[in-house]
């Protein structure tokens, strides 16, 4: 009996001997600023004799209910072992091939691709044996001191708004030890920028502090809700999001970033997998942030660039699909992480996310709206942490981080994670 139970537990036990197989769905993404409906395409990769690309492995969970944390072990293809050190260069090639021969070598620059089935399915991340051990071992571990620099980029650029508020941490010791250049005790912003359309983006220099474990990095940062103006472009987000159409900020935003990585190329640790990389000698750390309508953003000049994003507060985005699709699959934003707080209503409210999510505590008392703001949570949330990780007021209280999220800017390992952190 003894037997019989051991065997039965091998069949339907996560890592049985059985073999799985699905389909691998890929996306390219064109490298210049198109409108959404021309920006992206995707396709069931194929391999050689125009057949779909058959992936053999496990899932994580293979049971009929599973879709939150799930992920797909690759161990052969078309029923050919693969190696897991170049697991990750195979699949791009396959679909770079699929996509340059079903459209062309316009989007083949920036490649991202999921595990799903050739049916109405959702889509999950790829992973190698060794990949998969070490998300499941991994413990969810943030640099809070890189997150704050990132908040204080976010709300500085509001500063910069003709009329703006003054900035609130201008006397604070821990902004002036995090983003001040150390030989001249000044913020060291490369370009500012200010659109026909409202945009306002800056790009601050920060430096090494080898004794917080920070690099140099460059923070490209756009402004969020401010004015009336900018209550205006919320609607108009509504109303893009809605229609899939794009605005003129968005445009402007792709511009400025590009302007900056121009001069600042990003290395390889700043982009996600599959995006382009510079062959320039010198390059660099590069992250985009924003608050609200410049979280949204960021996140769109992100998707676009492969450029590690971490935003505040960002509403809903859907920068990469089509309306008429709201039930089919999904292109996963897997450099973006969006850190919100409880009761926020623009981040909660304002439907589906596509990016891994943070959600901390959100502010005391009967309105929400507050729990939107930037400084409190600054001050209430981020500072605490940076000072002391294991402030219990302040950490999160859920986190949706998928396994295939690209770690760097603050996500200091791979994790897969989906509720409430241990």
């Amino acid at each position: 009996m003894k037997k019989i139970l051991a065997l039965l537990i091998s069949v339907f036990s996560f890592n049985s001997l059985a073999v799985d197989s699905t389909n691998l769905q890929c996306y390219g993404v064109k490298d210049s600023f198109e409108a959404r409906s021309d920006l992206i395409k995707k396709s069931w990769a194929v391999n050689a004799n125009n057949e779909y690309l058959k992936l053999d492995g496990y899932w994580r969970d293979n049971s009929y209910r599973a879709s939150t944390e799930n992920y797909f072990v690759v161990e052969a293809i078309d029923s050919v072992p693969v190696n897991a050190s170049n697991l990750h260069q195979i699949l791009e090639t396959m679909c770079s091939d699929t996509l340059v021969n079903k459209y062309s070598d316009a989007f083949i620059n920036n490649i991202t691709y999921f595990a799903s089935n050739t049916a109405l399915d959702h889509e999950y991340p790829v992973l190698s044996k060794e990949e998969a051990l070490s998300v499941d071992n991994a413990e969810l571990s943030l640099a809070y001191n890189k997150i704050l620099r990132y908040a204080f980029a976010a709300s500085y650029v509001y500063s910069l708004e003709q009329g703006g508020k003054p900035f609130a941490f201008n006397n604070e010791p821990m902004f002036e030890t995090l983003m001040l250049s150390q030989n001249t005790k000044n913020i060291d912003i490369i370009a500012s920028y200010v659109g026909d359309s409202g945009v306002h983006g800056v790009a601050i220099k920060v430096p090494a502090i080898a004794s917080k474990n920070l690099e140099e990095e460059i923070i490209i940062s756009f402004k969020g809700t401010s004015n009336g103006n900018d209550v205006m472009q919320d609607m108009e987000l509504a109303y893009t999001n809605l229609l899939e159409t794009d605005e003129n900020w968005q445009s402007e935003a792709y511009n400025f970033t590009q302007q900056i990585l121009a001069q600042y190329p990003a290395n390889e640790k700043s982009l996600t997998r599959g995006y382009q990389t510079s062959s320039a000698e010198k390059t660099y750390n590069i992250v985009l942030t924003g608050h609200s309508l410049g979280a949204y953003t960021a996140i769109d000049s992100g998707v676009r660039t492969g450029i590690l994003t971490r935003v505040f507060s960002s509403p809903a985005t859907r920068i990469i699909e089509n309306y008429h699709h709201v039930f089919a699959n999904k292109m996963r934003y897997n450099n973006v992480i969006n850190m919100i707080r409880e009761k926020d209503p623009v981040a909660t409210l304002s439907g589906r996310h596509n990016e891994s999510m943070i959600y901390f505590p959100g502010t005391p008392g009967m309105n929400p709206v507050k729990s939107h703001f930037l400084t409190p949570f600054i001050k209430d949330i981020l500072m605490p942490l940076a000072k002391n990780p294991d402030t219990t007021a302040s950490k999160p209280k859920y986190v949706y981080i998928t396994a295939d999220s690209t770690p760097g800017a603050g996500l200091n390992k791979s994790v897969n994670y989906w509720g409430s952190p241990k």
